[in-house]
């Protein structure tokens, strides 16, 4: 058996190896709070990157659907008049490569609007387990207070 004054340095030690466990913990979930706000922000700018780029493909969008128009009127235009084998032809292939840059356009746009889906699906991931953290947190200091508390008991009654 240990004699009695062995007894409450053994349990100093470990009550101190337990505060320093519990201040290595805290650590953690301070750094991955930290490394969590951190990836947030970062998405937030790519969104509004993807934004950006999201209007400039509007714009274009829209000036090709005009181009389209126009093409479409030439053509019929086009159509009324006999025109020579070659204006035809220079016509099919404006009206073809329109139609070609305006498909390209399009699967650029759906393209886009999946990362974007995925962009926020995984945000909105991470703001539920950031909310996780941040009670896990709460409790923590909780806990800390109440083991400091019974603690500063202890002392009082072991004069």
């Amino acid at each position: 058996m240990c004699s009695p004054k062995l007894t409450p340095m053994k349990s100093s030690r470990q009550e101190e190896s337990n505060f320093e466990r519990i201040d290595e913990y805290d650590e953690d979930l301070y750094s991955d709070l930290l490394r969590a706000h951190e990836q947030l922000e970062s998405l937030s700018i790519k969104i509004e990157a993807f934004q950006g780029n999201q209007k400039q493909w509007e714009e274009k969008e829209t000036y090709f659907q005009s181009r389209i128009v126009e093409l479409e009127q030439e053509n019929q235009i086009m159509k009324a008049t006999p025109p020579d084998l070659m204006e035809s032809e220079q016509a099919r292939m404006k009206d073809a490569g329109a139609v070609m840059m305006y498909n390209f356009q399009h699967r650029y746009q759906q393209a886009a609007k999946q990362r974007a889906f995925q962009t926020w699906s995984s945000q909105a991931r991470m703001s539920k387990h950031l909310t996780f953290a941040k009670e896990m947190a709460k409790e923590l200091a909780q806990t800390r207070k109440k083991v400091l508390l019974l603690k500063s008991h202890l002392d009082e009654s072991n004069p």
